[in-house]
């Protein structure tokens, strides 16, 4: 039993300043940080001309919900994964064919 108290007792051992981030629910070294790191992140004007639309509609779909986005400052921000998922939203292919 005291081998097990002692493993519990590790695992709550954090470092300094992580408390107010667990409390929160947020860890400095959570796997989404790591993910993000992958990833670019591309500006409004940018996903426009990857998309062939008008900045105003990728305004229009941030708003909507069909398309992710991170606003940083003023300014959001839309990674790949995030434009590849809205993309594949819009795929007219249907289910049953891909079986």
């Amino acid at each position: 039993m005291t081998a097990k108290k002692n493993e519990t007792e590790e695992e709550k051992v954090v470092a300094p300043g992580e408390q107010y981030l667990i409390a929160l629910g947020r860890r400095r070294s959570s796997p989404s940080r790591r993910i993000f790191a992958d990833q670019h992140f591309y500006a409004i004007p940018e996903v426009a001309e990857r998309l062939k639309i008008k900045e105003e509609l990728v305004r229009e779909l941030i708003r909507r919900g069909e398309i992710h986005a991170y606003r940083i400052g003023k300014a959001y921000r839309i990674t790949d994964d995030d434009i590849d998922e809205f993309l594949w939203s819009c795929s007219t292919r249907n289910e049953r064919e891909e079986e």
